[in-house]
This record gives structure tokens, sequence and C-alpha cells, in this order.
């Protein structure tokens, strides 16, 4: 899926965009929510792809699930599409939310983000 050049700007981007946030009186360097919701869905298909494992990937899928539930309205929907694009990932995380919603149903997603992350079919 990526090379490791790739992973390592990936990487790269989630810590310059990381923000400090406050957690049981202490401040720490997190992921930002965009690069939070990126990362457990790269890491779905990663897991998918070697371990195929369904009760690690449904865990997976409610980590998608519970960052949507607790952090869908604070996402910054546009810098997170922008993102997939950068890395020709957009296709994955359509079919990651997609599915998602699908099966929780216990989020808002806008559903102009699945349209504007929907993969074309190409010209015929």
């Amino acid at each position: 899926m990526f090379c490791v050049e790739s992973i390592d700007n990936l990487v790269n981007d989630f810590w310059n965009n990381a923000v400090t946030r406050e957690v049981s009186g202490e401040e720490i360097l997190t992921f930002s929510y965009e690069d939070l919701l990126f990362e457990s869905i790269i890491e779905l298909y990663k897991d998918e792809g070697t371990l195929g494992y369904v009760p690690f990937l449904l865990k997976r899928r409610l980590d998608i699930s519970q960052i949507l539930q607790l952090y869908g309205q604070k996402i910054n929907w546009n810098a997170f599409i922008k993102r997939t694009n950068i890395y020709g990932l957009s296709g994955l995380v359509y079919y990651a939310l997609n599915l998602n919603k699908g099966l929780f149903n216990n989020y808002i997603l806008p559903q102009e983000i699945l349209h504007k992350l929907k993969p074309s079919l190409g010209k015929r």
C-alpha cells in the first residue's frame, strides 16, 4: 500500500500537526483529531492485510467509530480530505468510513464527506 518513504512522510506529518491537550491535569502532545482518524484507518487496512483476525479488525473498526462519535464535530473535514488526497488514499478512507457507518451508525458523518472521498470509476 505504501512505500517506506511515504510512511515516514506520513508519520512526520502526524507529529508536525500534533497538538497539546490536557489529560488528567497534565499537558501531553497528541495527534490532531484528523490524524488520529487517518492513522486508525491506515492501521485497520494494515492489520486486515496481515492479520485478518476478525476480533482484532472489529476492535479497529470500533476505534474508528469511537473517534467519530467523540470528535466528529471537531474534525476539520477539509484538512482531512486534503490529506487523504495527498497520499492517494481517499478511496481506502471512503470504504472504511462507509462500511463503519453501516456497521455502527452511532455518529454523525456528513454525507458530503463520503461524497468527496468516493472514488470515481474513471472514464469509459
